[in-house]
């Protein structure tokens, strides 16, 4: 857990452990604390629209980063740098204490990669028919991926918006509640 994050357009600072952080990054948007994984999430961009996504150990490491503009996605495993390249990147979640990274991802429909910390290939995730996958959230015992509906997929209120839990096992996706 750390203290005192703040932040504005040039950096971000917290303290942990009794020392003080302080990260350095051009038009940053937002930061924000991960309890869960034990990272800073820091967005960044011009006029507010998020190119690049750093997440930072609490002791202020680099843990991953990506790039929307260019889709390069980068993180550190056991000492080893780790570099990938996606065309049409959409969004990365990095969890690595499920030992989990998801890359959504733009083709036809909006997809989703799922990666060991190494990098290797797990499964493939597709959206449930009628539904378009918009991020991912994650909650202490699992990950969902929220999916927006069609107007086939809409209660009587209109809303369509809901919460897929993934099987981060073998990719596959549940119907949970309104996101």
């Amino acid at each position: 857990m750390i203290n005192n994050l703040v932040f504005n357009n040039k950096y971000v600072s917290w303290s942990f452990k009794n020392k003080e952080v302080k990260i350095e990054i051009e038009d940053i948007i937002i930061a924000t604390e991960n309890n869960i994984n034990n990272y800073v999430v820091i967005s960044s961009g011009k006029n507010f629209i998020t190119e690049k996504v750093f997440y930072h150990h609490f002791d202020g490491s680099l843990l991953m980063f990506y790039n929307l503009k260019t889709g390069l996605i980068q993180w550190e495993h056991n000492k080893n740098d780790i570099e990938i390249t996606v065309d049409s990147l959409i969004q990365v979640g990095y969890y690595p204490y499920k030992k989990l990274i998801l890359i959504m991802y733009k083709t036809k429909d909006r997809e989703v990669i799922a990666l060991d910390l190494k990098g290797d290939y797990l499964y493939e995730v597709s959206p449930p028919n009628g539904y378009k996958m918009m991020y991912f959230q994650e909650f202490t015992d699992h990950i969902s991926i929220v999916c927006d509906g069609d107007d086939k997929h809409q209660d009587k209120f209109g809303r369509n918006r809901v919460n897929f839990k993934l099987d981060i096992l073998n990719g596959n996706l549940t119907k949970g509640n309104l996101a």
